[in-house]
């Protein structure tokens, strides 16, 4: 995936609705290597947007911790 999307940037494909077409292209599936490139289509926009922005964990928090802007008396 790494790689179809590095291609992409290369040939002006910026934006990842592009990849929507481009997952069917077989002369891509060639450059990133699938065995079979006429049968096995190469990952679309939400998968290539899944690897970009990965899903953000929540911030703990401690029941003991403070903010910083709450003084003691």
């Amino acid at each position: 995936m790494v790689a179809q999307r590095v291609y992409g940037l290369a040939l002006g494909y910026e934006d990842l609705n592009d990849h929507e077409e481009l997952r069917n292209d077989p002369l891509l599936a060639v450059l990133v290597e699938k065995a079979d490139p006429s049968s096995q289509v190469l990952a679309g926009k939400s998968t290539l947007n899944r690897l970009e922005l990965p899903k953000r964990r929540p911030v703990e928090r401690s029941a003991t911790k403070r903010s910083c802007w709450i003084t003691e008396p």
